[in-house]
């Protein structure tokens, strides 16, 4: 085969072929050649595939063979830099960096080339994968090597496949739902406490708690005799409706529900069911209040999904000339 390297920062190198002469590349790599030039695409292998896959190069090479006379075929490299011609044999093997190989003639053998060296392939910038150029006379003595790097690949595949297993379930702790997503999209809001099972990468299960939880709020009022009631101490307890929890997270937001539910509620409904009632008849009835308060919030929040279970005037003060009084 001949060859030359032509360019400057973004390099070509023709390769000029007799008839039946062929050249391998992987997938992707040529750039132009002549009709006559017959393509065959292969994996050789699994293992090759995997190997070839680790090493950042493309799992499938194409194989150029000239048909009918002689043709010619470039490969163009992919980034800046030079291309250099290295003359394989069995006396002059090469290890090469990942996405380093363009082509090459068939009786070269690129192989998986491991680090074992922890510190070199940690710290050594390259990685612990590599790749080998060896000659088809070699393969017999690569084979215990060849065998120690499917071994490799293998434990490699196990390690993913193990990720994934694990990663294909989340744990809901008691007191909590699980709300599954695919792609963004609510697809079962109902998941209970336990192990619950989704698609590694295209599901995600959120855990949202629904136990009762407590909102308190210190606000002022005025009764409907114009006193001041300057310190006002107010606590809900709630808890979410499962049957409307998806609705919430769409419009709303666990995480937004004091802010965007409950302060501007409980504060106003309060204060308006204050200003009903006078001074005196608050504190002689003030339980009284504290019920039709509880009834109106049930009223504004339940249709939003928001079960209210407890309301309590934990302390109010007037002002001190009414106190005197």
């Amino acid at each position: 085969m001949k060859y030359e390297i032509k360019g400057g920062n973004f390099p070509v190198v023709i390769c000029q072929l007799e008839q039946n002469e062929s050249v391998l590349t992987q997938s992707g790599g040529m750039s132009w050649m002549s009709p006559n030039m017959s393509m065959q695409t292969a994996g050789n292998g699994l293992g090759k595939m995997i190997g070839r896959m680790f090493s950042k190069e493309k799992m499938f090479q194409n194989k150029y063979t000239a048909v009918g006379g002689a043709g010619e075929i470039a490969f163009a490299s992919s980034f800046p830099g030079d291309i250099m011609a290295l003359e394989v044999s069995p006396q002059n093997e090469y290890v090469i960096q990942k996405s380093a190989y363009l082509a090459s003639s068939p009786s070269v053998e690129l192989s998986v080339f491991f680090q074992k060296k922890m510190g070199t392939g940690f710290f050594g910038g390259e990685g612990f994968i590599m790749q080998k150029f060896s000659t088809e006379s070699n393969k017999d003595n690569g084979k215990a090597f060849n065998f120690k790097a499917k071994i490799a690949i293998v434990v490699l595949i196990i390690i993913v496949a193990l990720i994934v297993i694990f990663n294909c379930f989340s744990v809901i702790n008691e007191g909590y739902i699980g709300v599954k997503y695919r792609f963004g999209k609510i697809v079962n809001s109902s998941l209970s406490a336990g192990l619950n099972l989704h698609i590694p990468f295209i599901e995600e299960i959120k855990p949202v708690d629904t136990r009762e939880q407590v909102y308190s709020v210190s606000t002022d009022a005025y009764t409907s005799d114009t006193q001041t009631v300057n310190s006002l101490d107010l606590k809900l307890n709630y808890c979410y409706d499962g049957t409307q929890l998806p609705e919430i997270i769409r419009t709303i937001g666990v995480d937004n529900v004091e802010a965007k539910l409950l302060v501007p509620n409980v504060a106003k409904i309060s204060k308006d069911e204050i200003g009903k009632v006078k001074a005196e008849d608050l504190v002689q009835n003030r339980s009284d209040v504290q019920n039709a308060i509880y009834e109106s919030l049930k009223k504004t929040l339940e249709p939003q999904g928001i079960i209210v279970t407890a309301f309590a005037i934990e302390n109010l003060a007037f002002e001190d000339a009414f106190e005197q009084s």
